[in-house]
């Protein structure tokens, strides 16, 4: 259950931008511990896991399934972690141990994630951006909840329908940007 039992090779954290936290590297066996981490708000199958470490990395850090799957076992195997069936889905969710041996592990843990802040800024302008993050994780949940149940009910128009909105979302959220630069400051 430490280092010395499984060190899987070093995973790159640059993601598809080239930029990345923790010096574009994580720390040698230390992708168990996030993982267990991505866990700690509820049970997920693995590609919400993925999901989950994308998003909190801003899209710097998705590993692939070839590397999360092998480690979903081994945690398994290890009972740090427990796989049930959910909707024809291995769903992982941690146990009492690997409770304990994420709070072992939180200073590797808080080190990775430390890469993924945000810059330093006044106090109004984090407070701001706190908000905006709630409402990245709110869209992203949301549009996850209808992607999941549009697929269920295969309804292509709506899943067609809820892209263009997101699409739409995205441009204006470029635009405000833009134009925030060009006006060298806010826009209202």
């Amino acid at each position: 259950m430490h280092d010395h039992d499984h060190n899987p090779p070093r995973d790159d954290v640059r993601g598809r931008q080239g930029g990345g936290g923790c010096g574009g590297r994580l720390e040698r066996g230390a992708l168990r511990y996030i993982m267990l981490d991505a866990l700690r708000d509820g049970p997920k199958h693995g590609y919400e896991i993925i999901r989950t470490l994308r998003d909190r990395t801003q899209g710097r850090y998705a590993p692939s399934p070839g590397r999360v799957y092998p480690i979903l076992q081994l945690l398994t195997d290890e009972e740090l972690i427990r796989c049930d069936a959910r909707d024809e889905r291995r769903v992982y969710s941690l146990t009492d141990t690997g409770v304990t041996e994420l709070a072992a592990n939180a200073d590797r843990v808080a080190e990775f994630w430390s890469g993924f802040t945000l810059p330093a800024s006044s106090e109004p302008v984090r407070h701001e951006a706190e908000f905006v993050q709630d409402e990245i994780e709110a869209v992203t949940r949301t549009a996850t909840d209808a992607l999941k149940d549009l697929t269920r009910r295969e309804d292509r128009a709506s899943l067609r329908a809820v892209r263009r909105a997101l699409q739409k979302c995205r441009d204006e959220i470029r635009d405000l940007v833009a134009d925030a630069a060009a006006a060298g400051g806010t826009v209202k």
